[in-house]
């Protein structure tokens, strides 16, 4: 969590709860897309180190991003980054933070990439699912191993959308919870099928404004940071 948050915790460690609890959480997973050529490149330079340095750079990129606006990040896997807002700590405007987070996302990595052809390496490329929606979340594993995790439907949906995100131009996929709480912040995209569901899912996608950063950085300094 943000050292904001653990500041939070230290002057009142009431506010953490880690057991079961059921809370509106908003989830974001965002993935590398396109992994296996890249991974296939290090593979024939025999350089696994240098995928590994790559990996660790986009992840920090990003985990930054997550941070600056108060997100948790639940965990990593391999390539991908499961974060939320809402928990541990109660978090204000959590669904406007889980957009803003994605538009910036996408800035930070034009940055990086912008490094990255300079050193000669391959520009990266990402896909982002979020969803808001009632979770349990807890420490869930086993008696010796566990994690602090939510589990429900919502948090599969954010999952689910990330994965589509393959399928659009649009590289953020953002469900109907999330979009109806920030609709300055979104624009309708396409109703679709995800595996788990019987029914379509609504789902929508940054505007064109979001993702400018001349707004971001007008709504960083006005909204976040006051």
């Amino acid at each position: 969590v943000s050292p904001k948050l653990v500041q939070q915790l230290v002057d009142d460690p009431s506010l953490m709860k880690l057991g079961g609890d059921t809370k509106i959480l908003t989830c974001l997973f965002v993935d590398l897309v396109d992994f296996t050529p890249v991974s296939e490149r290090f593979q024939k330079n025999n350089d696994p180190q240098g995928l590994v340095t790559l990996i660790n750079r986009l992840l920090s990129v990003l985990t930054d991003v997550v941070l600056s606006l108060d997100g948790t990040v639940i965990t990593y896997m391999g390539d991908c980054i499961f974060a939320l807002w809402n928990a541990p700590v109660d978090c204000d405007k959590h669904e406007e933070r889980a957009v803003t987070c994605a538009a910036m996302m996408l800035v930070a990595l034009e940055h990086l990439n912008e490094e990255l052809e300079l050193e000669g390496l391959p520009s990266l490329g990402i896909g982002i699912g979020i969803n808001t929606g009632p979770a349990v979340i807890g420490n869930t594993g086993g008696h010796n191993r566990f994690m602090y995790s939510p589990l429900g439907d919502s948090v599969n949906e954010a999952a689910r959308y990330e994965s589509s995100s393959r399928k659009y131009d649009e590289d953020v996929l953002i469900g109907e919870a999330t979009a109806k709480a920030v609709p300055h912040m979104v624009e309708y995209l396409d109703s679709i099928q995800v595996k788990g569901k019987t029914e379509n899912l609504e789902v929508y996608t940054l505007s064109s404004q979001t993702v400018s950063a001349a707004k971001l950085a007008e709504y960083w300094t006005s909204e976040i940071k006051s």
